[in-house]
């Protein structure tokens, strides 16, 4: 009896394989060995390239360390076969032209594939490509051809050789002047060589017949080549592939033409296996449908909790097309190694890590919303999630200290707290403290000026009368001033301090005081314009601000908010721009 791993090399290739002086015992053969499963053929230029660099690499190096290595002919023909195989220092599985079915072939027109190619992977997977179309060719709104385009509502009648698919161009998309539909329907002859009949019915953009396009005798599509069960098992994409099996049947790379083009040295190019468990486990923690794919959702949700950011679906679509995954089933465990492993997408050990802390993912999750729901810069945001356990509520005095450390209106704490506070128990939750700093990002006018009226209004009257107003401008100001210094600092310490930029010279000899003309450029307001700007927001000059004026001085004037809420400490961009115009 064949042992494990023997067995599996038998079921892969068969009992026999053939070798230079006849036929030899596969288990015999390959017992003990590390296996390279060569796909190839002589009509492919890439393959004769590569060829003998293997033959060379096998002669020199890798037999004599244990290395077998068996070709898996996609020749044409028997003769083809046999005449490539004899150029090769190894053994090869038996040629087999037997064809069932359409399954595992492509068929091409004008002898390139991608001119206008059809591709049979599967019964669920067959598709139409261009791949290699002409450059001018192009679809009506000037977007190239489709490398794939999937094959709809597919069937294949055995009994009578036929296929029936249909193409259907989305959106405003269409082809050949208005052509939305292609519905085809093509006969194969016995032997499953060509396209012997069919037809396309065309339809246009508005539902009108566009008449019908002829397969056979107009159209001319032979089999380029029938897919052996192989190279479906190992999903090759295309030719030459060399797979590496360890001595146990297992893949050790499917990428092993690589291995020896660039690192022959690293034979048998083992992978580390604790890294690949600790990549198989953050497969496992966000395979959350344990389908065996990370989706779109899923991928995006391992990159957002791991420090990568968000990933949209546009971009999602570009990473499995880099791994050679179907977007529509999502990564496998293979491609997201190869990702990590091989493509740089980021460090497997530290990211187990991220992904196996269920505090430290929530907080990723909530510090994305933070950095799209506040105006709160990356410093900011981050001494926060340092400071605060998001699954605790914070005191009053705890609340005090953050609020001083993000440099918000000492004045007016007390009022925040009692604001953020919805549920008046005396501590502030993190989902308040998120939902207040989302309204301090002033995108929604309404809700900022209600919150702001509440925030000022200590006499508890509802309106903000004049000394309300006072004293809510002048703790902006304050705290305005306080990070423009604070921006300054670098300067002013190259400069000698701020003692020194008020008593600088100009060009001219005349005492110039920077440190003030660099503040005026800030447009800051002073204190002498709040009476002006009290009366401009004061539209019935009752000498009281309701949230209806508020609000709409902060609509006519962005300005107004920035210096009220108390988050305005982002200097990189013109946070002051515009600065409050009813000062």
């Amino acid at each position: 009896f064949f042992s494990g791993s023997m067995a599996k090399f038998v079921d892969l290739f068969g009992p026999e394989l053939v070798g230079k002086e006849g036929p030899v015992s596969t288990s015999a053969a390959l017992e003990g060995k590390i296996v390279g499963v060569y796909f190839s053929a002589h009509w492919c230029p890439p393959c004769r390239q590569f060829t003998p660099q293997l033959a060379d690499a096998y002669s020199s190096t890798l037999k004599s360390k244990g290395f077998e290595v068996v070709f898996v002919s996609m020749d044409r023909s028997e003769d083809d076969f046999k005449a490539y195989h004899g150029s090769m220092p190894w053994l090869a599985r038996p040629f087999s032209s037997t064809v069932e079915d359409i399954y595992g072939s492509v068929f091409i027109q004008g002898g390139t594939v991608g001119m206008a190619s059809y591709h049979f992977d599967a019964k669920d997977d067959c598709y139409l490509s261009y791949s290699n179309a002409p450059a001018h060719w192009a679809l009506d709104d000037g977007t190239p051809m489709p490398e794939r385009k999937p094959f709809e509502e597919c069937s294949f009648d055995k009994s009578t050789r036929t296929f029936r698919g249909k193409v259907t161009w989305p959106g405003t998309t269409s082809f050949l002047g208005g052509v939305k539909c292609g519905e085809y329907r093509m006969v194969f002859d016995p032997e499953f060589a060509r396209i012997i009949d069919g037809e396309i019915k065309l339809t246009g953009v508005d539902g009108d017949d566009r008449g019908t396009v002829l397969f056979g005798t107009e159209l001319e599509y032979s089999r380029l080549m029938a897919k052996h069960a192989l190279e479906s098992k190992f999903k090759v994409q295309g030719i030459p592939t060399l797979v590496v099996l360890n001595s146990d049947g297992t893949v050790i790379t499917k990428d092993g033409r690589a291995q020896v083009i660039q690192n022959l040295e690293g034979f048998p190019w083992l992978p580390d296996t604790e890294l690949r468990d600790k990549c198989d486990q953050i497969f496992d923690i966000y395979d959350e449908d344990k389908d065996g794919f990370l989706n779109c959702k899923e991928i995006g949700k391992l990159a957002l909790e791991t420090g990568g950011g968000a990933l949209p679906e546009s971009e999602f679509v570009q990473v499995a097309a880099l791994l050679a995954c179907d977007p529509k089933k999502g990564i496998t465990k293979d491609a997201l190694f190869k990702g990590y492993t091989e493509m740089g997408m980021g460090d497997i050990a530290k990211d187990l890590a991220l992904a196996s802390d269920p505090k430290t993912r929530k907080k990723a999750q909530i510090l994305a919303v933070a950095k799209e729901g506040t105006r709160l810069n990356a410093e900011q945001l981050s001494m926060i999630f340092d400071q605060y356990d998001p699954e605790k509520e914070l005191t009053k005095a705890e609340f005090r200290a953050l609020w001083g450390n993000l440099g918000f209106q000492e004045e007016f704490m007390q009022t925040y707290f009692t604001t953020l506070d919805t549920d008046e128990n005396g501590l502030i939750s993190f989902k308040e403290l998120l939902a207040g700093l989302t309204v301090c990002s002033g995108a929604d006018v309404d809700e900022t000026a209600k919150f702001l009226m509440k925030v000022f209004d200590t006499h508890g009257n509802g309106v903000l009368e004049k000394d309300e107003f006072d004293a809510a401008m002048r703790a902006s100001i304050k705290v305005l001033k306080a990070a423009v210094l604070s921006a300054l600092e670098p300067m002013m310490m190259v400069m000698g301090g701020p003692a020194a930029m008020s008593a600088a010279v100009g060009a001219d000899g005349e005492a110039k005081d920077v440190m003030q003309e660099i503040m005026k450029s800030f447009e800051l307001p002073e204190p002498e314009d709040l009476q002006e700007a009290f009366d401009q927001i004061d539209a019935n000059q009752d000498g009281k601000l309701t949230p209806k004026e508020l609000t709409e001085a902060m609509k006519k004037d962005s300005g107004l908010a920035k210096v009220l809420l108390p988050s305005n400490l982002d200097l990189e961009g013109d946070p002051f721009g515009g600065a409050c115009s009813v000062m």
